[in-house]
């Protein structure tokens, strides 16, 4: 693991406290966990938007093909529904 330097903004500050407090883990995990969730909804979008084939996006997550098939396509996981709930439509069936 890298240590990497950033300036984060209030907003971003305040989620990081709220994910710490509310799962009791330390701001450093908070802003790791965000930070992954936020690169699985980039990754996501970007499959739905046919920017990515299925193979590169489950290698950018890190997943065998066939897992990332089950995911994208079949609705077994959270991708499906996260772009609704911001406003960038469903992900492809």
């Amino acid at each position: 693991m890298k240590a990497r330097s950033i300036r984060v903004p209030d907003d971003i500050d305040k989620a990081i406290a709220y994910v710490s407090r509310v799962e009791r883990i330390e701001k450093t995990q908070s802003l790791r966990k965000l930070a992954k969730l936020g690169f699985d909804f980039y990754v996501a979008t970007n499959y739905q938007a046919g920017k990515l084939s299925l193979r590169e996006a489950s290698e950018l997550l890190e997943l065998y093909l066939f897992r990332g098939y089950k995911i994208f396509l079949s609705g077994t996981h959270y991708f499906r529904d996260i772009p609704d709930l911001f406003g960038y439509g469903r992900l492809k069936d």
